[in-house]
C-alpha cells in the first residue's frame, strides 16, 4: 500500500508541476511548439513538390535555429 501511495504521489506532483509552471517556462513550451509546426510544415512543403534533400536539411536548419531563440 505505501508503495502505491508513493506513486500516486509521484504522479500528481509530476502532474502539478506541469499546471503549476512558470510563464516563462509556458512560453518557452508554446515557442517549442511553433518550432516544431512551422518545420512539419517545412517538411509536408518538400514532400508535397518532391524537393531535393537540401529541402529537408533547410527545415532542420530552419528548426535549429528557431528552437535557439526560443
Amino acid at each position: 500500500m505505501r508503495s502505491f501511495t508513493l506513486v500516486a504521489f509521484v504522479v500528481v506532483a509530476s502532474m502539478m508541476s506541469s499546471v503549476m509552471a512558470a510563464p516563462e517556462e509556458l512560453e518557452k513550451r508554446s515557442c517549442r511548439s511553433d518550432c516544431t509546426a512551422a518545420r512539419e510544415r517545412a517538411i509536408d512543403s518538400c514532400r508535397k513538390y518532391s524537393r531535393p534533400p537540401s529541402c529537408y536539411q533547410a527545415a532542420k536548419n530552419n528548426y535549429n535555429l528557431c528552437i535557439r531563440d526560443c
